[in-house]
């Protein structure tokens, strides 16, 4: 790699290292991180959850009495980056059969992975608990000989993904079925991938009287999915990602194969790419983001590489890593109902390990140069965004600068519109207890910052959800956004107040009539 490539991803890594710690203990979203952080409540209720990585915070608080609160959930989220990093770099060292882990795709693959921040709060979630499951995944299929330590890796990534994003898992089975039956590995062997999960459900079954599968056959039960994650639609949502990408890539690889040589065809097939990515990003964008400008980008690149030849430089084996990278992404979006080119941002390290092995693990000068040094920019620019400068429905971070104290003294810093309102609606809620108070809709985080729980599940989406699992009767305070209709027969409850959010949407404060 040039002298230039490496600097600008030394600076870039330890550039958004210093954005990502400086933003832990700044800013706050009501709406997804609040569930996040409910959670990683010990005292919080999953009931027929599909949703279940709090049972891990439930069984550690059990076993150990150690809760997690924002900054704590904050700070796991990082290192379970930079894990996944060093999971991915060790898969690099197998496919390349290198005696030693490299620090430059540890880097590169640290940098795809805090692309995560350019969207979504920065607390641990389902979504990046998923991308690291599955940095665990390829690490386990990565060797020639796939081994029983390599199956049990595997089944670790299975059951980090039943319990964080179960979808994901469907959209992996298939892939992973194709790599053990070409790897040639028995069928008695493959059941050493069920031994982490089922060692797993029986814990919880023993300690905490419920597991994944209990809970999963309650949701089953009692109907209690969202309408939003309806088969059509998810089936719909899923498609959109591979449609659009075919759409970015194929032009410019065709491009590409026409304009193969000289200087002046290779500028006008940069030129023309820079183009067509800026115009499609244009047409896909989805509110005020722009971050999958940086997944159209790796595409575009991984089009001129292809277009160039790049796939007849690499092995055969690593031909087909490199398919399960280009895969990967869209098996992990599987079963979101989230717009692909806002959620892809969070599988970007994959397309960006695919570029690697088409530039090669020498890291040629012009490739590292033209290729390797905008994704590193863009990676930098995508967190500053994200984090800093239009933080997920929450104001920029460099105005959280006054202290908001919580839960035994914790505290994290906020705004000063978050903090008036805050102020205004904890002298509303004084009296009620959790369980008598719920947030509908899409902002459990108020009840999160005001030491409360969400009755039986950690936040209301829906009027399907608030209907099937609130008890009317149980209730004596609802703070009610208007975004769904409301649960309930109106005339059975007045408006106490009305409150303005920070971000601009009201919040009625009802109470029985």
């Amino acid at each position: 790699m040039s002298k230039l490539a490496s600097w600008v991803l030394f600076v870039s890594f330890f550039g958004i290292l210093m954005l990502i710690i400086f933003a832990i203990p700044r800013g706050f979203d009501f709406s997804d991180e609040g569930f996040y952080l409910l959670l990683s409540d010990p005292f919080q209720s999953n009931k027929a959850g599909i949703i279940n990585y709090d049972l891990f915070f439930k069984l550690l608080f059990k076993l150990t009495g150690l809760e997690f609160g924002i900054i704590g959930i904050r700070v796991f989220r990082l290192l379970s980056y930079l894990l996944g990093a060093f999971f991915l770099s060790k898969a690099w060292r197998n496919i390349k059969d290198e005696e030693t882990i490299s620090t430059i795709v540890f880097l590169i693959s640290a940098l795809g992975l805090f692309a995560g921040y350019g969207f979504l709060p920065p607390s641990l979630s389902y979504n990046s608990l998923s991308v690291v499951a599955v940095c665990i995944w390829f690490l386990g299929i990565s060797k020639r000989n796939i081994r029983n330590q390599d199956l049990f890796l595997i089944g670790v990534s299975f059951s980090i993904l039943f319990y964080s994003k179960i979808s994901a898992l469907v959209g992996l089975l298939p892939l992973t079925w194709f790599l053990l039956y070409k790897a040639k590995i028995s069928w008695i062997k493959i059941w050493i991938i069920m031994v982490p999960g089922l060692f797993l459900e029986f814990l919880f079954l023993l300690t905490l009287n419920e597991n994944g599968v209990s809970r999963i056959l309650e949701g089953l039960s009692r109907n209690a999915f969202r309408e939003d994650y309806g088969i059509i639609q998810l089936i719909r949502y899923s498609a959109v990602g591979p449609l659009w990408s075919l759409i970015v890539f194929t032009p410019i690889f065709i491009l590409a194969q026409i304009l193969k040589s000289g200087i002046v065809q290779q500028s006008v097939l940069y030129v023309i790419s820079l183009s067509l990515v800026l115009w499609i990003s244009f047409i896909t964008k989805m509110a005020d983001s722009w971050v999958h400008v940086f997944y159209h980008s790796a595409l575009a690149v991984l089009a001129i590489l292809l277009g160039n030849g790049g796939f007849k430089n690499i092995k055969s084996r690593e031909r087909m890593i490199f398919c399960v990278l280009l895969i990967l992404p869209y098996a992990l979006h599987f079963g979101s109902n989230v717009y692909w080119f806002r959620l892809g941002i969070h599988y970007i390290v994959f397309p960006i390990l695919a570029i690697c092995l088409l530039i090669g693990s020498d890291f040629k000068l012009s490739n590292s140069r033209k290729f390797l040094i905008p994704l590193y920019s863009m990676s930098f620019l995508v967190c500053l965004y994200g984090l800093w400068i239009s933080p997920f429905e929450g104001v920029p971070n460099w105005k959280a600068d006054k202290s908001w104290v919580f839960n035994d003294g914790k505290s994290i810093q906020l705004s000063a519109e978050y903090i008036e309102f805050l102020k205004e609606i904890n002298s509303e809620v004084n009296g009620y207890e959790s369980g008598e108070i719920v947030s509908l809709y899409m902002n459990p985080g108020i009840l999160y910052l005001l030491d409360r729980q969400s009755p039986e599940i950690p936040g209301y989406w829906s009027e399907s959800q608030a209907s099937n699992f609130l008890k009317e009767e149980k209730l004596g305070l609802i703070l009610y956004n208007g975004l769904v209709e409301f649960p309930f027969a109106s005339e059975a409850w007045k408006v106490k107040r009305v409150l303005t959010q920070p971000n601009g949407e009201k919040l009625e404060i009802l109470v029985k009539k």
